[in-house]
């Protein structure tokens, strides 16, 4: 779920938030040794390690360490943290979002640009309160079971769920404050938190559960509702596997074979062919989303299926799809709904990007709901691979512990996930997980007014065909 953005494009959203021109003229020096760090008191954290490096002081930390009662592997918790202090600070702190699961520390933290660091600026990032690698500097201790959810393992234990939905950005951002005033005397002017897609989450969740935190959010591609997203990736790669014709090393539908490339190119021919020419240019870009209907579609489509329509007539050879294929389309394209057709989220816009160039960079559609890197037999799409350790372990309460691979493993979780019953369990609660999935991962309220009196500034920008953030849909049907 991470994404990079160029520095020049968050640099300017950074100026827009009121930065540019407010920083001061001369540089504040530290005011105590790097190394004397690791002898500061804080509570309920433990700075592990304070090191002088060319220009600034790394620390790194941990807080509210435990071994879990919870977890029936016992292992060890906390929110690992790292923080960057540079010799000449100029009165600024970032924190650093996260992206997928998280669990793993970014000990050298430069900032969302990669330049914050170089201009003054001291900049926090935390791994979401679990770690994924043995061989971390928090002190050797990781949280992954490949026989019990694997990377997700750590929603086995329900204060790491907490840890991972809100508690890590908010410890390590107070915990990182309090280390910045007494290294420099002074206290941060301003404070920042900018991440995407699940660092987008983040930054989103903090302008409304901690909206004095911060004094500017920059929230990219946000994974504000992850919960109700990974019901769609479910949907949508149980769509799919009805177009499967062989299965993969786990006896589940082998999805790359169902929309080939050259399929996806064809199918952003057919939506280009509708709806390029709504925004008053044709440009190969769709910019007049909302005019872009099924209506002007469905058409266009029938117009590529082969058989049909005067594009051809031999299936996958790059002019033309199935009719199973543009049915497919409709049907994920209209969102997840359960057997009573009740919307259990948001239809997705008709978007060209279904179809990513060769040339192009990031994770589009086909990444996401078809392959990453081909692999014989393997299933590698986001979905089947990020997306089927949440589902269970992360979106479930309780959890569903499952083994990464094998028949009965997070694929076929994925694959034989009941929208009826499965679904609403993103809002249950119990007493052993008192939070709902929605209630540690969401960031759906729309009540920015204690933020917005603090002063607060944010900016929001996502991507159409992003799995992760769409628009909030109505809630009907699934819970509360």
């Amino acid at each position: 779920m991470k994404r990079l953005l160029l520095a020049s494009t968050i640099a300017a959203s950074w100026a827009s938030l009121g930065v540019a021109g407010a920083l001061p003229a001369s540089g504040v020096a530290p005011r105590a040794s790097c190394a004397g760090l690791t002898g500061l008191t804080l509570p309920n954290a433990q700075i592990l390690s304070a090191t002088q490096k060319s220009g600034y002081c790394n620390v790194i930390g941990i807080i509210n360490k435990r071994t879990s009662t919870q977890d029936p592997d016992h292992f060890t918790y906390g929110i690992g943290f790292a923080l960057n202090l540079p010799n000449t600070w100029h009165g600024r702190f970032e924190m650093m979002g996260g992206g997928g699961t998280d669990g793993s520390l970014r000990s050298d933290p430069t900032g969302a640009a990669g330049v914050e660091l170089a201009q003054g600026w001291a900049v926090a990032a935390d791994d979401g309160g679990h770690e994924d690698s043995p061989n971390s500097l928090l002190g050797s201790y990781q949280d992954d079971d490949a026989n019990a959810g694997g990377s997700a393992h750590f929603a086995i234990d329900a204060q790491a769920r907490s840890d991972y939905g809100y508690n890590g950005i908010e410890k390590t951002a107070t915990i990182s404050k309090q280390i910045i005033a007494q290294y420099y005397g002074l206290e941060a002017g301003f404070s920042y938190i900018m991440g995407c897609s699940n660092g987008g989450r983040d930054a989103m969740v903090a302008s409304q559960k901690f909206p004095f935190l911060f004094d500017g959010v920059i929230s990219q591609n946000p994974g504000f509702n992850l919960p109700q997203a990974g019901l769609a990736e479910a949907w949508n790669e149980q769509v799919l596997g009805t177009l499967a014709t062989s299965k993969d090393a786990n006896g589940q539908p082998f999805i790359p074979d169902t929309f080939p490339p050259q399929d996806l190119q064809v199918a952003s021919a057919a939506i280009l062919s509708a709806c390029d020419a709504l925004d008053g240019l044709v440009d190969g870009i769709i910019d007049n989303y909302h005019a872009c209907t099924n209506k002007k579609v469905f058409p266009a489509l029938a117009n590529y299926t082969c058989g049909i329509g005067p594009h051809g007539s031999t299936p996958h050879g790059g002019t033309c799809l199935t009719s199973a294929q543009v049915g497919a389309l409709k049907k994920i394209y209209a969102g997840p709904v359960n057997s009573d057709g009740e919307r259990l989220y948001s239809n997705w816009f008709w978007d060209a990007g279904i179809w990513t160039p060769p040339t192009a960079g990031g994770a589009g559609w086909g990444a996401w709901n078809v392959v990453t890197a081909p692999v014989p037999g393997v299933n590698t799409a986001i979905n089947l691979t990020l997306g089927a350790g949440a589902l269970p372990m992360i979106f479930q309460t309780p959890p569903v512990v499952t083994p990464i691979g094998g028949p009965a493993g997070q694929e076929a979780y994925v694959f034989h996930f009941n929208f009826d019953t499965d679904a609403p369990n993103i809002f249950t609660e119990t007493k052993a997980y008192p939070e709902s999935s929605m209630d540690f991962m969401a960031a759906v309220s729309t009540d920015l007014s204690p933020f917005k009196r603090h002063g607060g500034k944010l900016i929001i920008s996502s991507s159409v065909n992003d799995g992760s953030s769409r628009e909030l849909p109505s809630l009907a049907g699934i819970g509360k």
